[in-house]
């Protein structure tokens, strides 16, 4: 299955626009934490990786969004959910 958007090289956005302190498991990545209301760019993003994310908040709830990532996407999290877009 080929997957549209990807390509070889580029970043990933992760933007935390909810009021906690965020936690975002990626693939192989390391675990990338996000402050409230900030953001955190992955550059040199080489391939796509398979899901899920796995979004963890400070309070200890946890949310789950299907992957691919790929490169030039943007994983947007809120108080309830995360989503994906390009």
């Amino acid at each position: 299955m080929a997957l549209a958007g990807c390509s070889a090289d580029g970043q990933v956005s992760l933007v935390n626009d909810s009021p906690e302190v965020v936690t975002v498991e990626l693939g192989s990545e390391p675990s990338t934490e996000i402050p409230s209301e900030g953001a955190v760019t992955l550059l040199e993003f080489g391939e796509c990786v398979d899901g899920p994310v796995v979004v963890t908040y400070a309070s200890g709830s946890e949310v789950a969004v299907d992957g691919p990532v790929c490169p030039g996407e943007e994983l947007r999290v809120t108080a309830t959910a995360a989503t994906l877009s390009e």
